[in-house]
């Protein structure tokens, strides 16, 4: 998918995602899980379910932060432009930042898949696929404003909507998170997901206090919508 180590959050459990295709509408796991009201109001405000958030703070040496993901879900492509638009944002200092570049629309199924915005859809899955689920875009470059000298705070979530059913995952390339002016450098691959985290977190601190000492698919036709089973 462009990149092979980071975060995972996801909808279901994220352990789904080092299968491989397995046909439509997988993964699918409700897990019971509440939903988040900030990533409901990016969808008009409708109902979400199973929600994964990280959040944290960070002091920013530079004005601009960025960071590569790549967004995928079980909702392609059966149910582009349907209310199971599963919702997704990255909240810096309660703005939502994870938009179709160039524009203020968020990032989506129904925003980004082969007919729509196509050149930040990579494709859709069929049987021999590396990622389980129906569709993901190419990686995305996230870039926010942050006040530079200061604690911002970053709020990372994905959540089903309309129902818990169809899971959908972030993907956060591991050693990307950086400040504007900071040439990128690769890091060796984790061993886990817990030092994953670790390592995101702790370069964005190393960068704070160095700051401190100093002061971003094969085009497929659109399915019809199959019945949607509760």
């Amino acid at each position: 998918m462009g990149f092979s180590s980071g975060i995972i959050l996801s909808t279901g459990d994220a352990s789904s995602a080092s299968g491989n295709y397995g046909g439509p509408d997988l993964p699918s796991t409700d897990e019971g899980g509440a939903g988040n009201a900030g990533l409901s109001s990016v969808i008009g405000g409708a109902t979400t379910y199973d929600a994964a958030v990280l959040q944290f703070n960070f002091v920013p040496n530079a004005s601009t932060v960025t960071f590569r993901y790549t967004f995928a879900s079980a909702e392609y492509p059966d149910f582009i432009n349907t209310k199971y638009d599963d919702a997704f944002a990255f909240f810096v200092n309660g703005t939502n930042y994870a938009l179709v570049p160039g524009t203020s629309t968020p990032v989506s199924i129904n925003t980004i898949n082969a007919l729509t915005n196509a050149m930040y859809f990579k494709k859709y899955n069929a049987a021999g696929d590396q990622l389980p689920y129906g569709g993901e875009t190419v990686v995305l470059t996230f870039t926010a404003p942050v006040n530079a000298g200061i604690v911002n705070t970053i709020e990372l979530g994905i959540a089903d909507a309309g129902d818990a059913k169809l899971d959908s995952a972030v993907f956060i390339q591991a050693g990307s998170f950086k400040t504007e002016f900071q040439p990128f450098v690769s890091v060796p691959e984790p061993a886990t997901f817990g030092v994953l985290g670790v390592g995101f977190l702790g370069l964005a601190l190393a960068r704070s206090l160095r700051g401190r000492r100093r002061n971003r698919a094969s085009n497929g036709e659109r399915i019809a919508l199959p019945p949607r089973t509760t």
